[in-house]
């Protein structure tokens, strides 16, 4: 006989499943919508679908915070466009960062790229505590500011003028001393039968590129080769870098 408690188990984990589903769909029928408005309002607008897929693998308390930043970037800058930057969500104008967020195990976090608006939010009275980003770790949506459309439309500003400046500024990178990776021809060849990871690998940084160029040359036989580039098509066409294990 089936215990009184297995029956409960089982009709507890159906309906997890269930309401994961269902905020999935959730989710992608949102997606949908925005994309079916953004035609309309403005042609700029753009809604990543890598961004869905990262809410969607977030904490279930990460997913209404980020759903609502990421509202409150569209509507504040309605030309914004999403990217895929370093692991994160980021939200860009005319190529330029606007702001970003992240999520973790317990909380969240959301930040403007421009070192000007540092003076700026705490001249709003928004203080800084522990955490990465602007505001903090966040752990609900209560934990935002109300004035936050507001700071992203001033940060848009600051990118339409020319005066947001980069915390990357004044940084200089120590040359890499190492020889420059060479493309073996099979990979170069299973790109270009596919655009799919052609297009997500092109824009790479060096060193993302030279992860898998140097994957693949180290291979000792060529079926290890080749499955290693098949392996690399497959991890790109998902829009995946060589580490997007440790990457979050």
């Amino acid at each position: 006989m089936v215990s009184a408690k297995t029956t409960i188990a089982k009709k507890t984990g159906a309906a997890k499943k269930t309401a994961t589903a269902g905020e999935a769909v959730s989710l992608q029928k949102r997606t949908a919508a925005r994309k079916a408005s953004s035609k309309k309002e403005s042609t700029a607008l753009s809604y990543d679908v890598r961004v869905d897929e990262r809410i969607l693998k977030s904490e279930e308390f990460a997913r209404p915070i980020l759903e609502h930043v990421r509202d409150l970037a569209h509507k504040a800058a309605p030309d914004v466009k999403e990217e895929i930057k370093w692991g994160c969500p980021f939200f860009t104008l005319d190529g330029e960062n606007l702001c970003f967020m992240g999520s973790f195990k317990t909380h969240c976090s959301f930040g403007f790229w421009s070192p000007r608006m540092k003076e700026y939010l705490q001249m709003q009275g928004v203080q800084k505590t522990e955490g990465a980003g602007s505001l903090g770790k966040i752990r609900t949506l209560k934990d935002l500011p109300k004035g936050l459309e507001k700071f992203i439309r001033h940060a848009a500003e600051l990118i339409r003028k020319g005066e947001a400046g980069s915390p990357m500024a004044g940084q200089t990178r120590k040359k890499d001393a190492r020889p420059k990776a060479e493309m073996h021809p099979e990979f170069a060849a299973a790109l270009k039968k596919s655009p799919a990871a052609s297009e997500f690998y092109q824009p790479l940084p060096p060193s993302a590129k030279r992860e898998f160029l140097e994957w693949i040359a180290s291979a000792k036989k060529d079926e290890t080769r080749a499955r290693r580039v098949s392996e690399s098509i497959r991890m790109l066409e998902e829009g995946r870098r060589y580490n997007y294990k440790y990457r979050r």
